[in-house]
């Protein structure tokens, strides 16, 4: 109900100022990069739009889910939130969803340039209050890690054929008020790669096939 609920919201947000995919976001799974068993998921947006502004992403085959991507939840005197603070999905839901506060008003600590350039909340002169993470952040942009069942041929993952995948980027940098839904495609060392053991199979068959060849 909640991945419901965020999906519409990132529909009505989309109403403003909204114009055709202009932007692409590729996400990438990358496996046992913090040991085996492991998992990280980037995200790297291009350069002709503003950055991203929320996403929804359904995981696929993951034990655990760590959701790490930048946000905190306020900055002394003014209690505005930064980052991805909205509609956040809590660490071990399998659909990752967040999005920067932009209903019904633009938070004042909109960020620009999410998926395309490092940063960090002090660079940007902001100083977060409370509850916090990933305060200094890379290009392209980590948003979730955790851990996976290694060795079942059903590797982690990213369901890019389902409707509620989307992320929504800013149409300009610096503009909050257009907003667009990109383009979402499968990055290096996405789902697309396959596990070692797969690797060993496909090695395997081409032997048998070779033997096959020189048989006949």
């Amino acid at each position: 109900m909640r991945s419901k609920i965020f999906f519409m919201t990132l529909v009505a947000a989309s109403l403003v100022g909204f114009t055709a995919n202009a932007g692409t976001v590729s996400l990438s799974m990358i496996l046992d990069g913090g040991g085996p068993g492991t998992w990280e998921l980037f995200a790297e947006d291009t350069l002709d739009n503003g950055g991203m502004a929320s996403y929804n992403i359904p995981l696929l085959n993951v034990l655990t889910v760590q959701h790490v991507s930048p946000f905190a939840q306020a900055e002394a005197g003014d209690f505005q939130p930064m980052g991805f603070s909205d509609l956040r999905t809590p660490d071990g839901s399998a659909t990752l969803g967040a999005s920067q506060k932009l209903l019904p008003t633009p938070t004042s600590h909109v960020i620009f340039g999410y998926g395309q350039t490092a940063d960090s909340f002090a660079a940007l002169g902001l100083s977060p209050v409370g509850a916090s993470a990933q305060p200094v952040w890379g290009s392209p942009l980590l948003l979730a890690q955790g851990t996976y069942e290694p060795g079942t041929g059903q590797g982690p993952g990213i369901d890019f054929e389902s409707v509620n995948t989307s992320v929504v980027i800013f149409s300009e940098p610096g503009v909050a008020s257009g907003v667009e839904f990109a383009e979402v495609v499968p990055g290096g060392g996405g789902p697309d790669v396959p596990e070692p053991a797969s690797l060993v199979l496909a090695g395997l068959a081409m032997i048998g096939l070779v033997g096959l060849r020189r048989r006949s």
